[in-house]
């Protein structure tokens, strides 16, 4: 797959595509609008179903937040929703792809991460002031039996798997400035020389820097890819072609492809 639509110089508008993406973000929203409470899947998919549902959403309301950030022209702002939503997008189609065996694979890492934390936690209270007990509720998730099998891939390790020319990964990552520390960061609230003199500092971002492309892809892809996830295991009342629909109108890839 190619993470991004092809074009060529003769149609691409870079305000107008980036318009178009952050449209279908608005339209694939707007498919749940009417908040639905069961959907019916098919036996051998309920599983997938169960884990790849709240992936979707999540991808689904990470995507509302940012588009609505966007809207109000707190564009810097909206990244870490367009990253977080991806992420989220990202590992609902790596559900759907491979179905129950990375079901598994999702129930493994967050139990493998609840015992961590856990632990973590346990750990702070024994450097508490005075005698603090761990909950015994807490100490039988410990003590629960570890689940067997993978352990859920890096996220960046599924974009691969999806993309192996790393195009998917060159968006995830240029979102991810907008989590972890980066000079994009530093670019958006101090004005430096080429020296690395100071010149200026800002409470808000600069609005001299401006927003990378991936942005508006990942604010509206997120909630298409999200949307695909969920549609495409429903076996009654499927919104599948609609979501289709709006990837093709607005040039975005409705769905990832696991390679080899």
């Amino acid at each position: 797959m190619s993470s991004e639509p092809p074009q060529t110089a003769d149609t691409f508008d870079r305000a107008e595509t980036e318009a178009g993406w952050r449209q279908a973000g608005w339209e694939t929203l707007a498919l749940y609008a009417a908040h639905n409470t069961r959907y019916l899947v098919n036996s051998e998919d309920d599983h997938t179903f169960r884990v790849a549902y709240p992936l979707a959403m999540q991808a689904l309301n990470q995507a509302r937040a940012g588009l609505e950030l966007y809207r109000l022209g707190l564009t810097h702002q909206s990244v870490t929703n367009a990253r977080v939503a991806l992420e989220h997008a990202i590992i609902a189609q790596y559900v759907r792809a491979k179905g129950r065996p990375a079901a598994h694979e999702v129930r493994v890492n967050l139990q493998r991460r609840r015992k961590a934390n856990l632990c973590d936690f346990k750990e702070f209270l024994t450097h508490a002031p005075g005698p603090t007990p761990f909950p015994a509720g807490l100490q039988a998730e410990l003590d629960a039996p570890t689940f067997e099998g993978k352990n859920l891939p890096s996220t960046g390790d599924i974009c691969k798997l999806f993309d192996p020319t790393l195009g998917l990964y060159s968006v995830y990552r240029q979102l991810t400035t907008g989590i972890h520390l980066s000079v994009d960061t530093v670019n958006l609230y101090v004005d430096l020389t080429e020296d690395g003199s100071v010149t200026a500092v800002h409470a808000a971002p600069s609005p001299a820097v401006s927003t990378s492309v991936d942005l508006s892809m990942g604010l509206g892809w997120s909630a298409v890819l999200g949307a695909h996830a969920v549609e495409s295991l429903r076996a009654e009342g499927s919104r599948l072609a609609e979501v289709e629909a709006i990837a093709a109108r607005h040039r975005l890839p409705p769905c990832l492809t696991l390679t080899g």
